[in-house]
């Protein structure tokens, strides 16, 4: 017998064995085996691809609405960080008397509104 021949023969055999022993479809055409292989694997496939994009959507919804928020709290520290919010007008009718500032009106009620998620 011819070495080539030889060769694909011992091949198949190890291909049969191969298959057979991950299916248990033993006796069955190796190319009926392999082509359900291949269906099974696109399914697989096709279920992984689809869980992804659906992770990825979830992913960049979450990514939306946290830039969302962190832009609310980032606008509630700018209002605590300007310096023209602590200023106290005078008020020139009553002799050394100051008005409130924003800060007195506010009392904290932003920060407090922006953790509880209510801006």
């Amino acid at each position: 017998m011819d070495e080539r021949l030889k060769k694909n023969i011992e091949d198949y055999v190890k291909l049969n064995k191969f298959l057979n022993g991950r299916t248990n479809r033993f006796g069955e055409n190796v190319v009926d085996i392999v082509m359900d292989y291949v269906e099974e694997l696109e399914e697989k496939n096709k279920f992984l691809a689809d869980n992804h994009f659906q992770q990825k959507e979830l992913t960049q919804s979450r990514v939306e609405k946290l830039v969302k928020e962190n832009q609310h709290y980032k606008e509630a520290l700018e209002f605590y960080a300007d310096e023209k919010n602590y200023v106290r007008p005078y008020d020139n009718e009553n002799f050394f008397d100051y008005l409130p500032s924003e800060m007195d009106f506010d009392k904290g009620e932003r920060a407090r509104k922006e953790l509880k998620g209510e801006s």
